[in-house]
């Protein structure tokens, strides 16, 4: 049941009908690593959560990341409060991108995995602090990224904010 109701809230978010954030996201910086992060707020049944997209190049050497089946998110802010939100995962799929090798396009696979991290009014003023570092529990490494100054804390919630007020004005 929990995960018919993560594929639906999945569903929902990529039709954008609970999706009003704005999408904030990195690169990784590790030489064998190839994933991308993208961090957002949605809202559904007047719950709000920090939804966290992981797409990974899936080659010989590995599948890509993927989160474990109760995922952690823990978060330093810059007032040196640590956040640890326990999250669930939304069921991961695989798509494919085109790369331009020499003249030809060719495809090129992406595990992309998906959880969400219910999130409260004080856990997400907390973040509006700023983040200075983050921690991610994957397969097959952790991911930890730290920031010299805040490059999503605020702008995540002023997310949260607009979405709020969306949400109570609709």
């Amino acid at each position: 049941m929990k995960r018919l109701f993560s594929v639906l809230l999945l569903s929902m978010l990529m039709l954008g009908s609970n999706l009003r954030a704005e999408v904030l996201g990195y690169e990784s910086n590790d030489a064998w690593i190839n994933d991308s992060y993208r961090y957002s707020i949605a809202t559904h049944n007047n719950a709000y959560f920090l939804v966290v997209e992981i797409a990974s190049v899936v080659n010989m050497y590995s599948d890509g990341s993927t989160f474990f089946n109760e995922p952690v998110l823990k978060i330093r802010t810059f007032n040196q409060e640590v956040v640890t939100l326990k999250g669930t995962v939304v069921q991961p799929k695989t798509s494919y991108e085109a790369v331009l090798v020499g003249a030809n396009k060719t495809p090129k696979p992406l595990a992309v995995s998906v959880a969400q991290f219910p999130v409260s009014a004080e856990v997400m003023e907390k973040i509006g602090h700023g983040i200075s570092k983050l921690r991610l529990s994957l397969l097959p490494v952790n991911h930890e990224r730290s920031f010299k100054k805040d490059k999503m804390g605020l702008k995540l919630y002023q997310s949260y904010l607009e979405t709020k007020a969306q949400e109570e004005n609709f």
